[in-house]
C-alpha cells in the first residue's frame, strides 16, 4: 500500500469520525419522531443552514471516497453512511432522522466526486466566485429587521421550556415613549414601526445574577410564538437578536454583543439600559456607559450557519479570521490571475464597508477588508502550484484522473 493511499484512507476515518461526532452528540430537546418530521424538507427554524452543512460536510468525504473506490461505489457509500448515521440518531436528545438529511448528504458526496473526475470549470469558477460574494455581503441583507402583521407581546423576563429564565426584574420597557407591557401590547402598529425603523429601546432592568446559559431579559413576540426582537444576558455579556431575512430562510445569525456590559453592576442594582440604532450604529447603553458599533461585521457571515453563541469571545473572533481569509483564498483560486483577484476582493470590501456604513445593522471592519484583500491575491498566487498538487492526487483515483 503506497504512502499516499495510506494518508487518504487516515483522513478518510478522521472524517468519519468527524461526522459522527458532529450528528451524534446531544443538542438538546427533540420533537417525537413521526413520519411527518421525517419527510419534511425545509420546516425546521434553521433548516436552510442544515442544508448548507449537510451538503458542505460529505463534499471532503466525496472527494476522499473518490480516491479509493469507482464513482458508483462512491454514492453507495454515502448513502449508506447516511442511512447508519440517522438510524442511530434515533434517541439522541436533539437530533432525529430527515430526508432532507440524507438528500444533501447525497448531494455532497457528489461535488466531491465530481472534483476529483471533473475539476471546475469556468462556469462552476464564476459560481464559485459569486457565492464568495453573496456569503461576504451576507450580513448586510440578512440582519435588516422585520415586524409581524399579528398581536405583538411584550416579555419581561420570559420563562420558557429549554431556555434559562434572567433572575433579575424588569421595572418598565418603553419605545418612542409608549410602555411595552409584559402581555399584548395596545400599540401594535407603533410597536411595528419603531422596530422596523430602529427606535430606541428604553428598558429599567433590576439586574440579576449572572446566568451560564443565555437568558432573555426582554422580547418581544407575536401570537404565532415567532420572536420578534431579543435583549438577552450570557454570563456578563448583553446580546440582542431579532427577526431578519436570515430567521426567515432558516438561518441562524451572529448576535450583537457588548461583552461584560453588567460585569461591573452588582446583582440587585437597578440601571436604565438603551438599545439605539438610530445613529447609524447599535449602540447599547448601561446606565452612564455607552458602546456602539456592536453589530456583527461582514467577516461573522459565519454564524448564519452555526454560531456559536456560548462559545469563548477568542473561539468566535478566530472563526471569524478563519471565514474571511477562507473566503479570500477561495476568491483569488478562481480569479486566474492576481490583479484580477485584488480587483475583485478591493470590490467585495469596498462594498462591505460601505454598506456597512449605511446599516446600523453591520459594523465595518478594515482589517478584514485588507485581510479578505490579502488572502486573495495569495489564493490567486498559489493557484498554479495548487493545481498541479491537486491533478497529481486526482491522478490515483479510479475511473481515471482529473484531465488537464
Amino acid at each position: 500500500m503506497t504512502h499516499r493511499r495510506i494518508l487518504t484512507l487516515s483522513l478518510l476515518a478522521a472524517w468519519v469520525a468527524a461526522v459522527a461526532y458532529l450528528t451524534l452528540t446531544p443538542a438538546g430537546r427533540t420533537p417525537p419522531l413521526t413520519l411527518e418530521t421525517f419527510l419534511c424538507i425545509g420546516c425546521g427554524m434553521r433548516d436552510g443552514a442544515d442544508v448548507i452543512l449537510n451538503w458542505a460536510l460529505f463534499v471532503p468525504g466525496g472527494v476522499l471516497l473518490a480516491l479509493v473506490m469507482s464513482r458508483g461505489r462512491v454514492m453507495l457509500a454515502a448513502i449508506a453512511f447516511t442511512v447508519i448515521i440517522e438510524m442511530f440518531q434515533i434517541g439522541v436528545a436533539g437530533r432525529h432522522p430527515a430526508l432532507q438529511d440524507l438528500i444533501f448528504n447525497s448531494l455532497g458526496a457528489v461535488t466531491g466526486v465530481a472534483l476529483v473526475h471533473r475539476g471546475l470549470g469556468r462556469a462552476a469558477q464564476a459560481a464559485l466566485a459569486a457565492a464568495v460574494a453573496v456569503a461576504w455581503l451576507s450580513p448586510i441583507g440578512l440582519l435588516v429587521p422585520m415586524a409581524s402583521s399579528f398581536d405583538l407581546y411584550g416579555q419581561w423576563t420570559p420563562l420558557f421550556g429549554g431556555v434559562a429564565q434572567y433572575e433579575g426584574r424588569i421595572q418598565d420597557v418603553r419605545i418612542d415613549g409608549f410602555s411595552v407591557p409584559s402581555w399584548r401590547t395596545p400599540n401594535r402598529a407603533a410597536l411595528e414601526t419603531a422596530i422596523v425603523e430602529r427606535h430606541p429601546i428604553e428598558i429599567l432592568l433590576e439586574v440579576g445574577p449572572p446566568p451560564s446559559s443565555t437568558a432573555p431579559v426582554f422580547q418581544i413576540a407575536d401570537s404565532e410564538r415567532l420572536v420578534i426582537l431579543t435583549l438577552g444576558a450570557l454570563g456578563s455579556d448583553l446580546l440582542v437578536r431579532g427577526h431578519n431575512p436570515a430567521r426567515v430562510l432558516g438561518l441562524d445569525q451572529p448576535d450583537a454583543r457588548w461583552p461584560d456590559a453588567l460585569a461591573s453592576i452588582e446583582p440587585g442594582t437597578t440601571v436604565p439600559i438603551v438599545i439605539d440604532r438610530s445613529r447609524g450604529s447599535l449602540c447599547i447603553s448601561v446606565a452612564d456607559d455607552t458602546r456602539c458599533e456592536l453589530a456583527p461585521t461582514a467577516g461573522d457571515g459565519w454564524g448564519f450557519l452555526l454560531y456559536l453563541e456560548g462559545a469563548p469571545r477568542w473561539l468566535r473572533a478566530l472563526m471569524t479570521l478563519l471565514w474571511t481569509a477562507g473566503l479570500g483564498l477561495v476568491l483569488g483560486g478562481v480569479s486566474q490571475t492576481p490583479n484580477r483577484a485584488a480587483f475583485l476582493a478591493g470590490a467585495l470590501a469596498l462594498s462591505a464597508y460601505l454598506g456597512a456604513h449605511l446599516s446600523p445593522d453591520v459594523t465595518p471592519s478594515e482589517v478584514q477588508a485588507a485581510l479578505l484583500i490579502l488572502t486573495s491575491l495569495t489564493g490567486a498566487i498559489l493557484r498554479p502550484q495548487l493545481i498541479e498538487a491537486w491533478r497529481t492526487v486526482c491522478s490515483s483515483a479510479p475511473e481515471g484522473a482529473l484531465q488537464a
